[in-house]
């Protein structure tokens, strides 16, 4: 499993219900970036990615979000070697002492094990108070492994990254149905069809809802499947996106 959303996504499903008469906004978004290195030493194999690694991140994010006129601009990167830190530890208090920028900043957290076996973890927008908890638990935290040419199986194209940042923005995995099977689109999106459960590796032709229109939804990025696998978000996606970002992040 990619990331631990379930109770989140619920919450957010219910929020989002809320502000379907926002409409979506076309004009290009241009978010701040601020990546943040947590190592346990200060070699590669201990998480101490270079400059180039996150180079190369940014531009799988810019690559494949820009179909949607959502760009990305690295503003800073710092380097931390903290052995607790970047194993899960002390998670509020690391963010409360690396996060920069306001709540339209983007901020990463590149660590060395999250826990649980996830890979990535990122929170939806919502209303959170300026310096309150909330604000700072913002962002998205991924195993360094995952950046372009780590050495996790399967996940080392920088993809997770852009799956958590769609949560960032507000997307749902296509698969969150919440407990309706195939009654419903899952995650609130006409053009994604449902998905009944989440599905790994690249299973193509899968068609876990037959009586609904559309095959699994396996190449979308907010899919559970393996890097290679994920190549697109939908233009209701990018209508979502744009519409949360209007509704819970610009100019804050």
């Amino acid at each position: 499993m990619v990331c631990a959303h379930l109770i989140a996504a619920r919450w957010f499903a219910n929020e989002e219900a809320k502000g379907k008469g926002l409409l979506a906004k076309k004009d290009t978004i241009t978010v701040d970036v601020y990546v943040h290195v947590i190592a346990a030493d200060e070699t590669k194999g201990g998480g101490y990615v270079s400059r180039d690694d996150v180079n190369a991140q940014m531009n799988v994010l810019n690559d494949n979000f820009s179909k949607g006129h959502i760009s990305f601009t690295l503003k800073d990167v710092d380097w931390t070697v903290n052995k607790n830190w970047t194993t899960n530890g002390d998670i509020l208090n690391r963010k409360k002492t690396l996060r920069k920028g306001g709540y339209s900043a983007l901020n990463l957290y590149y660590v060395n094990q999250i826990g649980g076996g996830y890979v990535g973890g990122c929170g939806f927008p919502y209303d959170a108070k300026p310096g309150s908890d909330d604000f700072y638990w913002d962002g998205c935290t991924m195993v360094f492994t995952t950046m372009p040419g780590g050495s996790a199986v399967n996940q080392n194209e920088g993809k997770i990254t852009v799956h958590e940042v769609g949560h960032w923005f507000g997307l749902l995995h296509v698969s969150d149905n919440m407990g309706s099977g195939c009654t419903s689109s899952g995650d609130g999106i006409d053009d994604t069809p449902p998905m009944l459960t989440p599905l790994f590796g690249c299973p193509t032709g899968t068609d876990s809802c037959p009586d609904q229109p559309g095959m699994d939804p396996i190449n979308n990025f907010m899919a559970y499947t393996d890097d290679y696998c994920k190549t697109e978000f939908t233009q209701g996606q990018f209508d979502r996106m744009s519409s949360n970002w209007k509704r819970y992040r610009e100019g804050k």
